[in-house]
């Protein structure tokens, strides 16, 4: 408990210095309030100048704007709920069905636990475009269909434990060892643990976190990532679910039903420091795409583009359809 206590705050101290130290070598731009109102006075006579009508133009359009009912064809037309089949059917305008499928021993579809399995999506003419495919709820895998139904594109994804913490020495402190058996191990190298802190222009990259301090605790390094299909206990689910997040791990792209190329992604461990009222650490984890790996006619690779950039994936459900990963 000691070594533990000593640990959090020797690295709350080294924390606290690195965004010291990044704000002393980037000091906050003061601003000129007369300035900045001069430079906008500025600007609108410019404008006037070279069109005089510009304020009477501007008040037209306010004053025409129509607020009609919005006609998009992807607007829902009509929604559908069978409780024998567990689905739940939506009709866009255009003639579009997206199909939500439910767990078999899901009681109501509104309840905000119950689990997908699937979701497919159909255009006009009853060909599929997208279907989605979820095990206890968290997106697994991902196919879009071309118009003749071969494989565009996949997107794999696997299911981590990811909860959140304020140090590296609090990962599984308190992770049920019973719970291992429905989890696989990969270990993060440490450069993908990497520290932010929070600036007026958001979340700036400071540096890796040390390898001495990593070293300390070694289960800064361990990814827990749920084994592919497996039965979990209903009391177990319960336990940690909450803290269950999907992350994608490939993608790839077909041509002729030859893949052409792969977008490769991987798991950071990332903590944002913050001292706005006080000091605050948040560790969690974050998408990010690697690379893309073009291949030739031989099915080699030919090419590979390096690109590391931060990835998230929406849900399905808040104000989209389906799921998606966004760069």
């Amino acid at each position: 408990m000691t070594e533990n206590k000593n640990f959090l705050e020797q690295e709350e101290k080294f924390l606290k210095e690195l965004l010291e130290k990044y704000r002393a070598e980037n000091p906050k731009e003061e601003i000129n309030l007369e300035e900045e109102i001069k430079k906008l006075e500025d600007e609108i006579k410019k404008m006037e100048e070279e069109n005089p009508n510009i304020i009477e133009e501007s008040k037209d359009f306010w004053d025409n704007l129509s607020f009609e009912e919005n006609n998009d064809e992807n607007d829902l037309e009509n929604e559908e709920v069978n409780i024998e089949k567990k689905e739940r059917i939506y009709t866009l305008k255009n003639k579009t069905k997206i199909i939500y499928k439910y767990e078999k021993n899901t009681v109501d579809l509104d309840d905000c636990r119950a689990k997908l399995t699937k979701i497919e999506k159909y255009n006009k003419d009853g060909k599929i475009e997208v279907e989605c495919f979820y095990h206890y709820g968290f997106l697994k895998k991902i196919i879009y269909y071309n118009e003749d139904q071969t494989i565009n594109n996949i997107d794999y994804f696997n299911i981590y434990y990811d909860n959140e913490q304020p140090s590296i020495s609090a990962i599984y402190l308190f992770f049920i060892s019973k719970m291992d058996k429905y989890f696989k191990i990969k270990n993060l190298e440490e450069k993908d643990i990497k520290i932010y802190g929070n600036t007026e222009y958001g979340f700036e990259f400071l540096e890796n976190y040390p390898s001495n301090m990593i070293k300390a605790n070694k289960e800064a390094l361990i990814l827990k990532i749920l084994i592919d299909d497996i039965e979990i206990e209903e009391e177990d689910i319960e336990y940690f679910i909450d803290d269950l997040k999907s992350f994608p791990t490939i993608t790839e792209y077909y041509s002729n039903n030859k893949i052409i190329k792969k977008d490769i992604f991987k798991v950071e461990r990332v903590m944002e420091i913050s001292d706005n009222l006080f000091f605050n650490a948040n560790l969690t984890l974050q998408g990010v795409l690697e690379k893309t790996e073009y291949y030739n006619k031989d099915n080699k690779v030919d090419k590979i583009k390096e690109i590391n950039k931060f990835i998230y994936v929406t849900e399905a459900g808040f104000s989209e359809y389906f799921p998606r990963i966004e760069f």
